[in-house]
């Protein structure tokens, strides 16, 4: 209930103090209260459009941005800056209600005037002003402060090279302040001389002592996070550093590389709730720390600001001893023993970083497998009990079995920890998105971290599962299958599916619940900070290279997605932005442009990925190249490993020259491109009958080699083949399996779509040629025929013409809104996704060289037009051919289409009749004519016989006519 009250008093209360006053201030300003009313909607739209982005939603009354949710265990999620904010509102409605007072009217020959009251007001609005100033100074100091440790962890961004081999670190906390010991094992691994030694750590702890092993006192420079000891170390030396600090945890280190909007943006999804954002705890209440916070002294910094992808992993073998006075529950890495007021925690192999939890928790654990299973609720948050109320331990028992072993099996994968941890974490802990990070925050080694009551997991929030569950029962018995699953049983197999998603959808009411005609809710796909898979691979191993960084988040994309070759376009813009990108930078250039938003940067390094295994591919599988990566994996966990070394192992054991394909494939700022004809199926004449042969003509019209493959819907395996620059080639293959699809993916070019989809009816072609293989054609195999001028509508001879009232209206529609391209299937009929303006669509059945398009509108007035516009050689007969696709509703088969066609001084329309007469990928005549020699131009414009007819354009052949005895009609 007091919740409730907070809110009335701090929510509702300014809010309608501050309308009632602005509302009567208007009216008594203005005297008129239709101007007043026509302000007061003005400013309720610019509130809920505009105002809640401004300066932290400073002048936005309804608060629509700040946080505003309590948390059980830490209280409200921002306080201060909430208080000032709804302070700022209140005295601003006073200040206004007693200027409204000033601007009213005093009875004829009264002897009191209003400068009183407008004194007052004034004065009021003044003291509001105050209040703002400080509500705007919160956030400004909290960002100039987070520039300043930007600027400092610039300046000292050369990272020492040496190793924490072994860590321990004594925990001691009174209230909110920390007090820890740190002792430290330092290696040189390089084969140089390091002259000095570099530390970072959170600017609140203060250190008070640094001495060595004898007990002799270190000197040392401090500058915010960074440390600097004046300590040299010879190739394989080592030191021993002890560390005493202490202090107040500063969350403002944090996520040093997260751009202020993202940094400040706690918007849970679509949702109007904003949880706020904490990315540490020390309170008598609750202690939670992560690495991000630096809490102890470490040699890489959680990010490397100038290049993330350079920001490494280091393996240290962690003691941690925890001393408290009180009964709290730690959770930690390693298996923890008692001995007095300090537990210790030991860690049987190293890890990359380790965190700290200290809460008042409620445990439940059960050994699966020799796997230590935890789970820690906050005291009374066990909301779900009742569901495993039904479950023995043998059953709880077999369904984690069946999990645990549907994850390894889902991964190929083996858990590597003795110990799973779920435990539940405050609603406001935050961690923010990381493009070259391998997980987040919320996944520590052993541990998930869930949010408080599942708010952030609206469809495992007790309420929703027991519904859900109440509504698989009722199915189930309404169609008399009798039900064996207990509750437990069916939600820890929604939550275990659930955290296995790398993303899932999310659908909330609209931000602001005070605008109605907005759309009822919003659907959109949000990343899975608790995505499981980081568990198995996360922090097990990290893939070490000074000359291509990037290459542990490329061997980790390759591990984590399935088919990362088989990466077809699919009207995908961030597949066309990302194609387009690499067609004039490298991948270096994408791994530091931080420009490039998340979702291009994304398609790119799996693009990147599938080219890298692409090239492995021509003399291995995939599958036994991950099967390979995983093995040798396993010969060094939870270690660092040396990519030149891994390198040399795919040389012993596949004779692949990573070497020499890895550097064009990082700095290489070109992709190819190809001409693919004369795709065809044959039945090869031989006594086996099942023989099969598939045969294609290729050639690399750019400077830059590649690989394509061909697929076909038999049970055959995918073939690779590398397509030199500049080169041309006939590719034949035979095939035990008769097949009627043939797929040639073009990966990684400046093909779109990037693949060739071709499909026979039957094969009526037979041949006796059993040849199989790549085959050198001549460039004059690709000649045009010289017979014959074709314009595509990607060529120049192209043209669009729409009228300027069109394209204004246009520009303000959603259909304007991706003039590129769209990607549609002939097939089934969906008038909608039809713009009203010529628009270009992609798709592998359309005519074209590089690029396979089309463009189309529904019809109109004839007032929008295409034309295609060539240069005939000589005077002659010519028969005109278009290519255009049936789109239209199966509730008629004829449209007309309306040519006009002009040569010199001849003009002629003509008028097509498009039916489903005409197949999708054959020339239509559409007439023959004698033509002069020059320009000629054939003109298509919109008007059609059907208000929902669309009107399609592709391509137009010339063909030059001669008669029998081969000379030209004249």
């Amino acid at each position: 209930m007091r919740p409730y009250i907070f809110y009335l008093f701090t929510f509702t209360l300014p809010s309608a103090i501050f309308l009632t006053g602005i509302s009567t201030a208007l009216s008594g300003w203005l005297r008129g209260k239709g101007i007043s009313l026509i302000i007061l909607l003005a400013f309720f739209l610019v509130s809920w459009y505009y105002l809640p982005l401004l300066q932290h939603g400073l002048f936005d009354y309804q608060a629509t941005r700040l946080p505003n949710l309590f948390s059980d265990i830490t209280g409200h999620a921002a306080l201060t800056p909430y208080l000032l904010h709804r302070l700022f509102f209140l005295i601003t409605g006073i200040a206004t209600v007693i200027l409204a007072i000033g601007f009213e009217k005093r009875l004829p020959h009264h002897v009191r005037d209003n400068t009183h009251s407008r004194m007052a007001g004034t004065g009021t609005l003044f003291l509001a002003l105050l209040v703002a100033t400080n509500f705007f100074y919160h956030f400004k100091n909290i960002d100039t402060i987070r520039e300043h440790y930007r600027a400092t962890q610039l300046k000292h961004d050369q990272v020492t090279p040496v190793q924490v081999k072994k860590h321990e670190i004594t925990v001691k906390q009174e209230k909110n302040q920390l007090f820890v010991q740190s002792l430290l094992r330092l290696e040189n691994p390089t084969e140089s001389r390091v002259e000095e030694i570099k530390l970072y750590l959170n600017p609140g702890l203060k250190i008070t002592h640094v001495t060595n092993r004898h007990g002799q006192a270190i000197p040392y420079q401090r500058e915010h996070q960074v440390i600097r000891f004046e300590q040299s170390l010879a190739p394989g030396d080592s030191i021993t550093l002890a560390l005493e600090y202490q202090g107040i945890i500063d969350e403002r280190i944090c996520y040093l590389d997260i751009p202020p909007p993202d940094y400040w943006d706690s918007q849970l999804y679509a949702s109007p709730l904003h949880t706020g954002k904490h990315y540490a705890y020390v309170s008598d209440d609750y202690t939670l720390l992560t690495p991000e916070s630096i809490w102890y002294p470490v040699i890489l910094p959680p990010v490397n600001l100038r290049s993330p992808y350079l920001s490494g992993k280091h393996f240290t073998r962690f003691h941690l001893n925890v001393i408290q006075r009180h009964n709290k529950t730690i959770i930690t890495q390693g298996t923890p023993r008692l001995s007095g007021d300090t537990t210790r925690f030991d860690i049987g192999h190293a890890l990359p970083a380790i965190s700290l939890c200290i809460g008042d928790y409620e445990k439940r654990s059960i050994v699966v497998d020799s796997v230590l299973m935890e789970l820690y609720t906050f005291k009374n948050h066990f909301h779900l009990a009742n569901l495993f109320e039904e479950m023995t331990d043998e059953e709880l028992h077999t369904c984690l079995r069946e999990q645990k072993e549907y994850f390894e099996n889902h991964y190929n994968l083996r858990y590597p920890f003795k110990r799973f941890v779920l435990t539940e974490t405050p609603v406001s802990f935050a961690s923010n998105d990381r493009q070259w990070a391998d997980t987040h925050e919320h996944v520590q080694p052993e541990i998930i971290m869930f949010p408080e009551k599942w708010i952030t997991l609206r469809k495992l929030a007790p309420k929703h599962v027991r519904k859900l569950i109440a509504t698989h029962k009722q199915s189930r018995n309404t169609l008399g299958i009798k039900d064996y699953i207990s509750d437990g049983d069916i939600y820890l197999k929604m939550y275990f599916t659930r955290i296995a998603l790398q993303n899932f959808s999310t659908s909330f009411t609209s931000r602001n619940l005070l605008i109605p005609f907005l759309p009822s809710s919003q659907r959109e796909y949000s990343i899975n900070k608790q995505n499981i898979r980081g568990l198995f691979n996360a922090f097990t191993n990290y893939w070490q290279s000074s000359k291509y960084p990037i290459v542990n988040k490329v061997i980790f994309t390759f591990e984590s997605q399935n088919n990362i070759q088989d990466i077809n376009f699919e009207g995908n813009i961030k597949w066309y932005l990302a194609h387009h990108y690499l067609s004039s930078h490298s991948f270096r250039d994408a791994i530091n442009n931080q420009a490039l938003s998340r979702d291009i940067f994304d398609e790119i390094l799996r693009l990147k990925t599938g080219d890298l295994l692409n090239h492995v591919t021509l003399k291995t599988t995939g599958k036994n190249f991950l099967h390979f990566i995983r093995t040798y994996k396993n010969k060094f966990p939870f270690q660092a490993l040396s990519f030149d070394s891994f390198i040399h192992e795919v040389k012993q054991e596949y004779d692949i020259e990573l070497a020499s394909i890895l550097p064009s494939w990082y700095d290489s700022s070109r992709i190819p491109s190809y001409i693919i004809k004369d795709i065809h199926i044959f039945q090869i004449e031989t006594d086996d009958d099942n023989c099969y042969k598939v045969c294609f003509k290729i050639q690399n019209t750019s400077d830059t080699d590649g690989i394509i493959s061909l697929t076909t819907n038999g049970k055959e395996q995918k073939k690779y083949y590398l397509i030199p620059a500049y080169s041309y080639w006939s590719i034949r293959e035979k095939y035990q399996e008769k097949t009627h699809t043939v797929s040639i993916h073009t990966p990684l070019s400046q093909n779109i779509p990037s693949g060739y989809l071709q499909s026979f009816n039957s094969i009526i072609n037979t041949t006796r040629d059993t040849s199989s293989g790549m085959f050198q054609l001549s460039p004059r195999d690709f000649l045009p025929n010289s017979d014959e001028i074709i314009v595509d509508n990607e060529d120049p001879g192209f043209r669009i013409v729409e009228p300027i009232k069109s394209l204004k209206l246009n520009y303000f529609t959603k259909e304007f809104q991706n003039p590129v391209f769209k990607s549609i299937s002939t097939q089934p009929y969906t008038k909608d996704i039809f713009p009203n303006h010529w628009t270009k669509f992609i798709h592998s059945s359309y005519f074209g060289t590089t690029i396979k398009s089309i463009v189309c509108k529904k019809a109109g007035k004839g007032d929008h037009h295409v034309s295609w516009t060539a240069h005939l050689p000589k005077t002659g007969q010519y028969e005109i051919f278009i290519l255009t696709l049936y789109f239209q509703s199966p509730d008629r088969n004829i449209y007309e289409q309306f040519y006009t066609l002009k040569n010199q001084n001849i003009e002629e329309n003509i008028t097509i009749t498009t039916s489903k007469e005409y197949p999708t990928q054959e020339w239509i005549s559409i007439g023959t004519y004698h033509l002069n020699e020059g320009e000629i131009t054939l003109i298509l414009n919109d008007k059609g016989t059907h208000p929902h007819q669309i009107i399609s354009a592709d391509a137009v052949k010339w063909k030059y006519i001669k008669n029998k005895n081969g000379s030209s009609y004249e």
